[in-house]
């Protein structure tokens, strides 16, 4: 009996609220699908259910209004609820208890059962209420995001229930002529990206959008380099721009176990390390030549020797010549960088590959198909520039 009691309790104060929270909660913000164990369930919802229970159990205690509405109990003093309480769980426990209170039993499970009831219907209302406000306060991530106790509710509770790759409603933002989106990713491997996405499309109403200027960078070194990999060795990314956060983040995903990141502008260096993760350290500007020793890979990700552009200033020195040279640009084909390191034996990628290798999920997304790249669209692909 009592383990029939214990089962209905647990379902009715966290299983079927749990799931009442997720339901309000998915009104605002897609939530996970979670494959858990029972007990990670029971804990999950135990988290959920622990502020509403407690302010629940407290107003129907001292609250006049909570203590009547719903189901009233006539004479509900404390002593009455002790004696009822008491009278249950002896009765519930032992045949003969149960056998000798029987005439008390069933107004004692009565005045029990309409408390519990009581409870319950403020709870679940207080359960609604948190879903409503969580979902709310999660929708609107980028308009909250700079008040630290926000960041630190979103870090700690928000975050774990949001579906994993839902953009975090900016509202998205076209900022300019091109349609070009700000977003914040929340992605599968729980790193918040924030940045701009290069791609995006209606379906069904829904406004979709995705960057893969990082992935498409990576895949790029990995076809002038099949033997490199992102946790080759150190790495260094100049530039913070949105390319860079999208490169930072790509690597770090991939399994890169050092980034070194260096900007003109710090702060915004900062702000990128901040969002991936204590694999990016963040280096003055000024030291950028000496970031390279021991590199895998220097990647520009700056404007600096595009065409019209100052060339990048860097000494090369401490560059291993086995290192990998990226840069971004793709006009010119070879940007003064790529020139430098070529002469002295690395391996160099221009920001062609990144071109083509972003553009065929983008491809794909459009037309359901994923086109291959060949020697002939590459080559056709550079004639235009």
């Amino acid at each position: 009996m009592l383990a029939v009691l214990f089962s209905l309790l647990l379902t009715l104060y966290l299983i079927i609220p749990e799931a009442i929270f997720r339901t309000i909660f998915g009104w605002y913000v897609p939530p996970k699908n979670f494959v858990l164990s029972r007990a990670e369930t029971a804990y999950r919802a135990l988290i959920v259910a622990l502020l509403p229970l407690a302010f629940a159990w407290v107003g129907c205690l001292y609250l006049p209004v909570m203590q009547t509405f719903p189901f009233a109990v006539r004479g509900n003093t404390a002593e009455l609820r002790r004696s009822d309480y008491r009278l249950l769980t002896s009765a519930l426990y032992s045949e003969e208890d149960y056998r000798n209170s029987k005439k008390d039993f069933w107004p004692a499970f009565t005045r029990s059962s309409r408390r519990q009831a009581r409870l319950i219907a403020w709870y679940i209302l207080l359960i609604a209420l948190e879903a409503w406000v969580a979902g709310r306060l999660a929708a609107n991530y980028a308009k909250y995001r700079s008040f630290w106790l926000y960041s630190w509710l979103a870090d700690k509770f928000l975050f774990s229930y949001i579906s994993e790759w839902h953009p975090l409603l900016t509202p998205y933002m076209f900022v300019d002529k091109d349609t070009t989106v700000q977003a914040d990713i929340f992605c599968t491997n729980g790193i918040l990206y924030r940045g701009t996405v290069t791609q995006h499309f209606v379906k069904d109403g829904t406004l979709t959008g995705f960057n893969n200027d990082g992935n498409g960078f990576i895949q790029s070194l990995r076809d002038a380099d099949p033997q490199w990999r992102p946790d080759s060795g150190p790495i260094v990314v100049l530039g913070a721009g949105g390319a860079a956060r999208a490169v930072v983040a790509s690597l770090a995903a991939q399994g890169a176990k050092e980034i070194r990141l260096t900007n003109r502008t710090l702060d915004k260096a900062q702000e990128i390390a901040d969002a991936v993760g204590p694999v990016v350290k963040v280096l003055p500007w000024d030291q950028r030549a000496d970031a390279l020793d021991g590199a895998a890979l220097l990647a520009n990700a700056t404007s600096l020797g595009m065409a019209g552009k100052p060339p990048l200033e860097i000494s090369l020195d401490r560059l291993p010549k086995g290192a990998l040279v990226g840069d971004l640009i793709y006009i010119p084909p070879e940007t003064p960088l790529l020139a430098a390191a070529r002469i002295r034996g690395n391996i160099t990628v221009n920001g062609l590959g990144l071109l083509l290798n972003q553009a065929r999920p983008a491809f794909n997304a459009w037309f359901g198909v994923m086109p291959e790249i060949t020697p002939a669209l590459r080559q056709a692909i550079a004639a235009t520039f």
